[in-house]
């Protein structure tokens, strides 16, 4: 069995394609990591497995920005256009922790942002994955009417019965 050596594929956007579904689900695990830390409060994530995970999705968005980066040919234009996605692919976070050193709070408070900025970037990426084929617009919009609908009848009696309770009826 010959293997393929993926480095050698200077302009193969096989490569490409294979991480950028990898960097799409990572996105989509960052939302969904977010989500459960957001909305569960501190105790549902432990920080260990927050850093770690950071860093394997950090690891796989620079992957992903340097073979682009390769394939494109090192240009200096690649690298302008792609600076935020840069940046927001370092592991900040990980870095701190791994130097030990004290930051103030409001610096604290910048470097945990950041994730978020990964997470909106991947709803960016997916967006726009979804939008690129109008089939599978037409199933983000159906997915979105089907939300919308479930959410608002499963809600509903949850806040009327809230509501009846509060009033004391």
């Amino acid at each position: 069995m010959d293997l393929i050596n993926p480095f050698s594929m200077k302009r193969s956007k096989v490569f490409e394609q294979i991480l950028n579904g990898l960097v799409l689900l990572g996105s989509l695990a960052i939302i969904i990591v977010a989500s459960i830390e957001l909305l569960d409060g501190n105790n549902a994530l432990s920080e260990a497995f927050i850093l770690k995970f950071h860093l394997w999705v950090c690891g796989l968005f620079l992957a992903d920005f340097f073979v682009r980066w390769y394939t494109d040919g090192w240009t200096g234009r690649f690298f302008n256009h792609n600076l935020f996605f840069l940046l927001v692919s370092i592991p900040y976070l990980n870095i701190v922790y791994g130097l030990s050193t004290t930051i103030s709070h409001s610096t604290w408070l910048i470097l945990r942002l950041i994730p978020l900025a990964r997470g909106i970037y991947g709803v960016s990426l997916i967006v726009s994955w979804m939008t690129r084929s109008r089939i599978a617009y037409r199933m983000m919009c159906l997915f979105q009417v089907c939300h919308t609908h479930f959410s608002y009848h499963y809600k509903k009696p949850q806040y009327q019965f809230q509501y009846d309770k509060n009033r004391g009826e």
